[in-house]
């Protein structure tokens, strides 16, 4: 059962040749969009302050745009695909609020919506923000599940460069990223009960270890999770996968995706989905391959 799975990793390792124009045409096309997106970006990157005038009064507030290159899908390689986009962070008393944010730059309108889900805001806590850029000032509404909570009322105080990716906001993001990251490092064991082919209903034991790697970025380095993925009955490694991650840990319950490639044919086009969820340590899901077999559904546990 094994063997198909090795022959199936080598046949789609001598097809791989035929997509490196693509891979070419790909990584162009990802660096002209962000280009465009960043300079689309640059009128409202800086640091701005004024206030957030609620019932309660006005309390001062900073309000920092900065650009982030974020994961967005797959390039016809399996690369991962990265993509400009603009973030802001509000600090107030009482804690920050990070954003995605749209800019319409006809207009000048901007919205600002909570990194956060939904099921992770408090009352009071603020979900969007409708606003819109005249000059070096921006005026618009915070909103939160309950409502309407206040007039934001902001000023530029400082213009950042949106291209030395050094900026404080940037930095203290990733170390965001970093500690989330650091939550679900580690190993993790069980079985997949494996569908497809001669595999179908046969289970097997498989070990999942996740790593952060730091990719240098510029100034500073960003936190990119990484993986192994081994079979108990692969005492060669022959079909071991390196892993590529993504962990929505503002979902409920948390999210964590894994794209894996031969480790040992890093050529091949197969291909190896692995995505659930991890709640206390339990990573449950589902795995998919692109032959149609070696995958189904897993139960793991991480490891002290």
């Amino acid at each position: 059962m094994l063997k198909n799975l090795i022959l199936a990793m080598t046949v789609l390792s001598l097809s791989a040749c035929a997509f490196d124009q693509d891979k070419n045409a790909d990584k162009q096309r990802e660096n002209e969009r962000n280009q465009a997106l960043q300079k689309s970006y640059k009128p409202v990157i800086g640091t701005y302050k004024g206030t957030l005038t609620t019932a309660d009064g006005a309390q001062e507030v900073d309000l920092v745009f900065f650009d982030l290159k974020v994961a967005n899908g797959k390039n016809s390689d399996g690369s991962t695909r990265l993509v400009s986009q603009l973030h802001a962070t509000l600090k107030k008393a009482g804690g920050n609020f990070d954003f995605i944010v749209a800019l319409t730059e006809e207009t000048g309108a901007i919205s600002m919506v909570n990194l956060k889900d939904l099921s992770g805001l408090g009352r009071d806590d603020i979900q969007t923000i409708d606003a819109r850029v005249n000059g070096d000032k921006i005026v618009g509404e915070a909103k939160g599940i309950a409502g309407s909570i206040g007039i934001l009322d902001v000023v530029l105080k400082t213009r950042e460069n949106s291209g030395n990716n050094s900026g404080r906001e940037e930095v203290a993001y990733y170390e965001r990223i970093r500690a989330k990251l650091n939550t679900i490092v580690g190993t993790y064991t069980g079985s997949l009960k494996q569908v497809g082919g001669t595999f179908d209903g046969k289970s097997v034991g498989i070990t999942v270890k996740l790593y952060i790697q730091e990719v240098p970025n510029g100034a500073i380095t960003v936190p990119t999770l990484i993986g192994d993925f081994n079979r108990a009955d692969d005492a060669s490694g022959t079909v071991a996968l390196n892993l590529k991650g993504e962990y929505d840990f503002e979902s409920n319950p948390p999210r964590l995706t894994l794209e894996g490639t031969p480790r040992f044919n890093p050529g091949s086009n197969y291909k190896a989905s692995i995505y659930g969820t991890v709640v206390n340590g339990a990573f449950v899901g589902d795995m998919t391959t692109s032959v149609g077999f070696g995958g189904g559904k897993f139960t793991l546990e991480k490891q002290p």
